[in-house]
């Protein structure tokens, strides 16, 4: 993995996505205590995640505006917004204007911001690295985001005593300048079919081929295997919403507000522990391999919720995401191995508006069952999620005998969309 930090436009799209990310984590923890703060209710924490996720499900619209442009003014001008906004939240504090109303404003506009992010960045690391290379290029990206949401969940305790809740945003936006810099470093010459055609001078021009785009990477995933991958991730994603939703009373009800950190800090080093063991997972039948592992992030995510023990329930909830970090880490790398390039922006963005679409839905639906219910039925829900997903690929023949990494050949598995399952 160390001849990839050789590669100048690699080494500028990590390191510049490593700091972003620890932006994005100190963003995302600070701004839900802060609507859990000002609002006092998992209603509002349940609505934050509501209109943060939504913004997923319109990704697909994203993806052929990403495959037309030039990813380094895309990297830069997010990163740029994503400062400006970022900014706004303690100046406005200090005016004294800031409320829950403004701020439930203010999160949807950077979670929009957000979702050119992952499509731009599976789309660079084909353009950029060896094909051979995905899977380490990928277990580095996945290892450097959760690396840095375990920092960011220690980091952020520290700042909170040290500099207060608010000026944390001060710094955030201060990382999100310096990673302006670095995706400036970012620059490499894009392949001619991947270069926007001259259809330049009208709106409908632009309008056509934008809707042809959108098209296309619709019938690519129709027509693939990948759209059997939709069956277990919504009814998982549906899931994981609620349970991110409670995940603060969830939190509080087992001790107290400072355990909302150690669960997030937690689920960041299993997930981690599971990308670094991704590499390894290569050797076995990729369908098999996703059944085991979120059955067995299934049955220890519904353990740690019956374990009375603070610290045992963290430590198994921790081992829970280690399976799961693993499976998903392999995931991205099949779905990049298996897509061509000038399909991958707005193929990537599809998949991800379809996954996550459940997620608001159930974010809404946890913030209500965390006002009339106990918060531990909630989080409990995330455990069932991942079982569904593992019982979807034991029931779906084509995914249940997916053959290893290396052994998958795209052409077969774009080969009959009808194929019965």
């Amino acid at each position: 993995m160390i001849k990839l930090f050789k590669n100048r436009n690699f080494a500028a799209l990590f390191f510049g996505r490593t700091i972003s990310n620890f932006g994005d984590s100190l963003y995302a923890i600070a701004a839900i205590w802060l609507v859990y703060e000002l609002g006092g209710s998992t209603f509002y924490t349940g609505l934050a995640g509501f209109l943060t996720m939504a913004p997923g499900m319109l990704q697909f619209l994203i993806g052929p505006i990403v495959d037309r442009v030039s990813l380094k003014k895309l990297l830069v001008v997010t990163q740029l917004i994503q400062f400006i906004f970022v900014l706004s939240i303690p100046l406005l504090h200090y005016i004294g204007v800031l409320n829950v109303t403004l701020l439930l404003i203010i999160m949807p506009i950077l979670a929009c911001i957000n979702q050119f992010i992952f499509p731009a960045q599976s789309a660079a690391l084909p353009r950029i690295v060896e094909t051979d290379d995905l899977v380490g290029a990928n277990s580095l990206f996945s290892f450097a985001n959760s690396g840095v949401n375990i920092l960011a969940n220690s980091f952020w305790g520290v700042l909170i005593t040290i500099i207060g809740a608010i000026n944390i945003y001060f710094f955030d936006a201060f990382l999100f300048l310096i990673t302006i810099f670095i995706f400036l470093l970012f620059s490499y010459s894009e392949p001619t079919e991947l270069k926007v055609k001259s259809e330049i001078g009208t709106l409908k021009g632009h309008t056509k081929r934008y809707i042809n785009d959108l098209l296309d990477g619709y019938k690519f995933v129709r027509g693939s295997i990948i759209s059997k991958f939709f069956y277990g991730s919504i009814a998982a994603n549906f899931s994981f919403g609620i349970a991110l939703a409670v995940l603060p009373a969830y939190s509080s009800s087992r001790g107290g507000v400072e355990l909302y950190g150690i669960f997030m800090g937690t689920y960041s080093a299993g997930y981690l522990c599971g990308v670094i063991l991704s590499p390894y997972l290569k050797r076995f039948n990729f369908g098999k391999m996703v059944i085991t592992s979120f059955f067995i992030s299934s049955l220890f995510w519904l353990s740690s919720v019956f374990v009375s023990s603070n610290i045992l329930s963290i430590i198994i909830f921790g081992i829970a995401l280690i399976p799961l970090g693993a499976a998903e880490v392999t995931m991205a790398a099949v779905g990049q191995r298996i897509i061509p390039q000038q399909y991958l922006a707005r193929t990537f963005s599809l998949i991800a508006s379809i996954s996550a679409s459940a997620m608001p839905l159930g974010s809404l639906f946890g913030g209500y069952i965390g006002t009339v219910s106990n918060s531990h039925l909630g989080f409990a829900i995330g455990g069932l999620g991942m079982l569904f997903v593992s019982l979807a690929w034991v029931i779906i023949p084509q995914l249940r005998r997916l053959p290893k990494i290396d052994e998958i050949d795209s052409k077969k598995y774009f080969a009959n969309q009808n194929e019965t399952v």
